[in-house]
């Protein structure tokens, strides 16, 4: 399957060549050709440079000199966006904050005792949930999850209400009455629907051992499997992929197929006596077939200023919106005996899933219960803390901006975009948001100033931005004999980079797009 390309940023240079300009080819012309001459051979505008003059003998061309130094720059004077929704987990969009604050917002779990639970209420307990997935294709979210007698496998409609199914494929007490599904532990899975082999859809890696093995070990490393129908599994003939001479431990997680580095990515715990430093981490790993991985790659590890006893037992991972998501699973260690241990999560970023920041430090992004919820610990000895349960967060909630005290305002780097249209996420029932658009000197562009806006004050995921007459960011048609003066002056105007500021007055802005 071929993945989509991103399309080729050009920039257009225009300028008043003639005396006769009444006659020849005028400047909005001239940019029209080109403009549909770049669209009709896959590139997309990102800036227009003008030279205005009363005509062609005009020797000063500023414009077409800045065209030259910009196009030699290594670094852009401006940041491209797509159309994915613009997170604010770190700062590379933002220009300014004025009494502005990016706080960190954390899931809310359901009201009800313990949530749901039903992951874990079989036979056996789950004690780890390594794997749970929403299936576009078969409407189900699935879950492949830990117990004391293997990996076992269930299904839900709704991600609360789980049914395991009776599988009939490990035998367990006489009888093959159960989910069980595979032997190891840390069962990871991904639905790969890039692969042609319908037998390969989908894939795991888990840590297992050849059991009676004289191999250095005892055969323990990671293994990979192969299903049709995520139920039924064929280990590959090669295992383990990786065996644990490699440093490598368990506590593996597999993002799948990233198109960013055109290969299967992982991240793994190194094992502490092969690596520095000396406590649990995560690393990076990758491979082109999901076989041959190649050396790992220090993701995250806990703070020098961290309690010795912290350690990061895991780091699962999703793409999301164009941004990698860490949750980083913080083992925080009895002091003397190292053996009672409680568990809590906190949140990582990375634009490229290789280098990754902590945009609020060691602050927990998922706590534990209080004490006497089922939730309340995660430990290791004796017992456990048994079940999967449910946190929901607002889509894109994971970061909002908002006032420290009444109002402030955020202001981003210069940005080009394809779309005409600019959304927001926002909460603003009880205050209100204005958006203003500046050009390059940081002026208002006329038509788009925060006078022209009209207020938003609502709750909602999806708000469309308007300015006065009913305008979007680009108000314009492609049609050229659709496109009154007006219309045209306001798209030549905003084509070229400008800088978005938001407003904010009592109200919380989670994200911005423009498709």
């Amino acid at each position: 399957m071929n993945e989509p390309q991103d399309p080729i940023l050009v920039a257009l240079y225009a300028r008043v060549s003639s005396e006769r300009q009444d006659v020849d080819i005028s400047v909005s012309a001239q940019l029209r050709v080109l403009s549909d001459y770049a669209r009709k051979n896959g590139y997309a505008v990102a800036r227009e440079y003008v030279d205005e003059a009363e005509g062609g003998r005009v020797p000063a061309r500023p414009e077409s000199r800045r065209t030259i130094e910009e196009a030699g720059c290594t670094d852009t004077p401006f940041l491209h966006i797509g159309p994915e929704r613009q997170l604010f987990l770190d700062d590379l969009l933002i220009e300014s904050l004025g009494g502005l604050e990016i706080v960190m917002q954390r899931p809310v779990k359901p009201d009800a005792p313990g949530g749901d639970r039903a992951v874990g209420k079989r036979e056996w307990p789950a004690y780890i949930g390594n794997s749970l997935h929403y299936d576009e294709e078969d409407g189900l979210f699935k879950a492949w999850y830990d117990t004391p007698r293997g990996v076992a496998y269930a299904t839900s409609q709704d991600g609360v209400h789980w049914e395991k199914p009776s599988l009939g494929i490990r035998e367990y007490e006489g009888s093959t009455d159960n989910n069980l599904i595979s032997p190891g532990r840390n069962f990871s899975v991904i639905k790969d629907a890039r692969d042609d082999d319908p037998s390969k859809r989908y894939k795991a890696m888990y840590w297992h051992s050849l059991r009676g093995s004289n191999a250095p070990w005892g055969g323990k490393g990671h293994f990979v499997a192969y299903s049709p129908d995520g139920g039924h599994w064929t280990p590959d003939e090669r295992n383990p992929v990786i065996d644990f001479r490699n440093g490598l431990t368990d506590g593996q997680f597999v993002l799948g197929w990233d198109s960013d580095h055109d290969k299967y990515v992982a991240y793994m715990r190194p094992n502490t006596y092969f690596f520095d430093p000396d406590r649990r981490t995560s690393a990076w790993i990758a491979s082109d077939d999901f076989v041959n991985w190649g050396p790992p790659v220090l993701a995250v590890e806990p703070e020098e200023t961290d309690e010795v006893e912290i350690e990061y037992y895991r780091m699962t991972v999703a793409k999301y919106e164009g941004v990698y998501f860490g949750f980083i699973w913080v083992y925080h260690n009895d002091v003397v005996e190292f053996a009672d241990q409680s568990r809590d999560s906190i949140l990582a970023a990375s634009r490229n899933g290789i280098s990754w920041s902590k945009p609020f430090g060691s602050e927990t992004f998922l706590p534990t219960g209080e004490p006497g919820d089922w939730d309340s610990r995660v430990i290791d000895g004796e017992r456990r803390a048994y079940g999967v349960g449910v946190a929901k967060l607002r889509r894109d909630g994971f970061a909002p901006v908002r006032p420290k005290s009444g109002e402030g305002a955020l202001t981003t780097e210069p940005l080009t975009f394809l779309g005409t249209t600019l959304h927001l996420n926002v909460e603003s029932s009880r205050g209100r948001v204005e958006v203003e658009v500046l050009d390059q000197r940081g002026e208002p562009v006329e038509g788009y100033s925060r006078a022209d806006c009209v207020p938003i004050s609502t709750d909602s995921t999806d708000h469309t931005v308007k300015w006065s007459g009913d305008r979007d960011l680009v108000h314009a048609t492609d049609t050229p004999a659709d496109i009154g003066g007006e219309t045209r002056a306001f798209r030549s105007r905003l084509r070229k980079p400008v800088r978005l500021r938001f407003n904010l007055k009592d109200a919380s802005l989670y994200s911005f797009w423009v498709d």
